[in-house]
């Protein structure tokens, strides 16, 4: 699938790690979908706590996802270049959430 086939079937497609999914996950996932079938690529290039097939598991889980793949940022573009990805916004999400661990812990 390229770009043009991914936009003419209305379809977004999302690199992200989703280790751990978190509630931002949930709801940035529910705002990108916005009327369009959400493709999720669960990222296997980052050194995630979680197997890929749990991630992927769990992503498929959410309302707003339409269809989960493994993969990496090569797979992505071969899906759509114009692909999202959300690590950097993952990586702030993942902070904030092992800070609260460690406080909750300390």
């Amino acid at each position: 699938m390229n770009a043009a086939t991914a936009a003419a079937e209305g379809r977004r497609v999302v690199l992200a790690c989703c280790d751990p999914l978190l509630p931002q996950h949930a709801v940035r996932l529910a705002e990108l979908a916005n009327g369009k079938r959400l493709l999720v690529v669960i990222d296997t290039a980052v050194n995630a706590y979680m197997d890929a097939n749990a991630r992927a598991a769990l992503a498929a889980a959410l309302r707003s996802v339409d269809r989960v793949v493994i993969g990496d940022r090569a797979v992505a573009s071969e899906l759509d270049a114009d692909f999202l990805d959300l690590s950097d916004e993952e990586a702030r999400w993942r902070e904030s959430f092992f800070a609260h661990v460690r406080k909750k812990g300390s």
